[in-house]
């Protein structure tokens, strides 16, 4: 049996039985890993657009996935500036976003910039970081999608379209209902309430990589974000080459990497990476790491 290879892995979501399906952003992929480490294509291949099963659909670049609570997986399009539906037989649809633009409004006809990030809520909203719009949209389970926060370049805390971010790259819903971000060239993680209310959750701005609590530490370019089963942050540092984790109580540390970008395996503190990107954490707490350029998905336990 050959050995799997990847070209630049981004997103990762997991089924119940236990099977991981990545976001393959240089191969226009997603691709799918049991249990037992067989790799395999589900959808996918080529650069371009098209709805369509197996590798006859097409994605552009895609940049992260998540599984739906109606048991499908959604995949942030990102150059094709869509969401699209994805069965777990391979069957491709397009649930939101037409051409490029920043247009609220029904399924296709709403439009995306870049869209790069992706959550659910237990009702089966989505929200998705629109990263070159600067906003945090919202799609509800029927395709209607609206502009929770955001807009405009910058960074600024406020409510709705007062608000404004710097690149938002990805987005986890924490234990408390609210939305967390990687405001990438804000150098922070911001907190976005259910009702558009857009604060600072850590990170003074300034790009660093210090530990610390809240605005006292820093970030270089977070990237990747999820939650794992303590109801803690973590964090991919894209430019720092590490992993961090934020408590709920916003004390940032960092558990994995050097600063140095490398590829070496080993103890956390000592092993490297090459800018990583998404995360995933499993039921028995074992975290996978997408790490971007380094082709490979790493283990962290």
């Amino acid at each position: 049996m050959s050995i799997a290879t990847f070209n630049r892995p981004t997103g990762m979501a997991t089924d119940a039985a236990g099977n991981i399906y990545v976001t393959e952003y240089g191969n226009h992929t997603v691709r799918k890993i049991t249990p037992a480490g067989l790799v395999s294509t589900l959808v996918g291949g080529f650069n371009g657009f098209a709805d369509g099963t197996g590798t006859d659909a097409k994605l552009f670049r895609p940049t992260d996935i998540i599984m739906g609570v109606d048991g499908f997986l959604y995949v942030a399009d990102s150059w094709n500036n869509r969401i699209r539906k994805v069965s777990l037989a391979g069957v491709v649809t397009t649930f939101a976003g037409g051409s490029s633009g920043f247009v609220d409004g029904m399924g296709t006809a709403a439009k995306f910039n870049k869209p790069s990030g992706l959550t659910t809520d237990a009702d089966g909203n989505i929200y998705v970081a629109d990263l070159e719009n600067q906003s945090i949209r919202k799609i509800t389970t029927a395709g209607v999608v609206s502009t929770l926060a955001g807009g405009t370049e910058g960074y600024n805390n406020g409510t709705g379209s007062s608000a404004q971010f710097k690149d938002p790259r990805a987005i986890v819903l924490s234990n408390n209902n609210e939305l967390m971000v990687t405001d990438q060239f804000g150098r922070t993680v911001r907190k976005v309430t259910l009702a558009g209310v857009v604060t600072v959750f850590a990170g003074n701005g300034v790009s660093g990589s210090s530990d610390g609590v809240g605005t006292s530490s820093s970030f270089g370019v977070p990237n990747g974000i999820t939650i794992d089963n303590d109801g803690n942050l973590l964090v991919s540092d894209r430019s720092e080459h590490n992993i961090r984790k934020i408590t709920p109580n916003a004390e940032v540390t960092t558990i994995a990497g050097t600063r140095s970008s490398g590829s070496n395996d080993g103890v956390a503190s000592q092993a490297t990476f090459y800018n990583p990107a998404g995360m995933l954490v499993t039921a028995d707490g074992t975290i996978y790491i997408a790490d971007y350029d380094n082709h490979r998905i790493r283990v962290l336990k």
